[in-house]
């Protein structure tokens, strides 16, 4: 039973309106796939959902999940 999660955490500010908001992205080192989140809120509703689900690390949240990340990446 796996007992630890591994990620490189991305973080950049978004456009330069008055109200700054934070987009990031995880990249699971041992497969490469990248998740893109578009603000921390959802960010943190993936991680809340991958460290609550039952002892199984490696399979991703359900498509039920309230805060889904993005697949594609904005351009810098």
């Amino acid at each position: 039973m796996k007992r630890y999660l591994a990620y490189l955490l991305r973080l950049w500010p978004g456009d330069e309106s008055e109200t700054p908001v934070w987009h990031a992205s995880l990249e699971n080192p041992h497969t490469r796939e990248v998740l893109a989140f578009t603000s921390i809120e959802s960010l943190y509703g993936y991680l809340c959902t991958l460290i609550t689900a039952p002892t199984n690390f490696d399979q991703p949240p359900s498509e039920g999940d309230p805060n889904p990340p993005t697949q594609n990446l904005p351009t810098r």
